[in-house]
């Protein structure tokens, strides 16, 4: 999962946004993959790779495409809350919000705000010359896990005649 991601992410350093979306897609076959061999695993979602799936969604105006991967990292990080104790991310909370009244679903903007605690923003006027953003930092903490080959020699002998 974590190469697609890593290509998907390059990608977009590189400007190649299709190429980008084709990792992402990668991401949720192998996902959907590892489901199906294993459904009754604890491992069968990976919460941050559909996160940053969604990210990429969305930095290419996918806006629906965004919204399942955050909906299916949401419910990847509430298994991850209960079997492993991970909190759920506050910026995936956020970014459900944001997507849920961008794409105008009003019964799911309500549920997300009231289970999260969110309060709607207070109205304000708009400004032309007022760009907004937001600047995704991606830590790499830690070693990968190291592989290591075992190997057994074992020695039959030939069938006796």
């Amino acid at each position: 999962m974590l190469v697609h991601l890593y290509m998907a992410l390059n990608y977009l350093e590189l400007g190649q946004r299709d190429e980008a979306r084709v990792e992402a897609l990668q991401v949720d076959i192998k996902l959907r993959e590892i489901a199906e061999k294993f459904p009754e695993s604890k491992f069968t979602e990976d919460a941050l790779s559909r996160y940053l799936t969604g990210m990429i969604y969305e930095e290419l105006g996918e806006w629906s495409d965004a919204m399942i991967a955050y909906r299916k990292a949401y419910e990847a990080y509430q298994k991850y809350q209960s079997n492993f104790g991970v909190a759920i991310p506050s910026m995936l909370k956020l970014d459900l919000v944001r997507l849920a009244q961008r794409q105008g679903l009003g019964d799911e903007l309500a549920q997300y705000r009231k289970e999260f605690g969110i309060a709607p923003p207070p109205k304000k006027k708009a400004v032309a010359d007022d760009p907004q953003g937001e600047l995704v930092f991606i830590l790499n903490n830690g070693l990968a896990p190291i592989k290591r080959e075992k190997v057994i020699d074992t020695w039959a002998p030939p069938p006796s005649s």
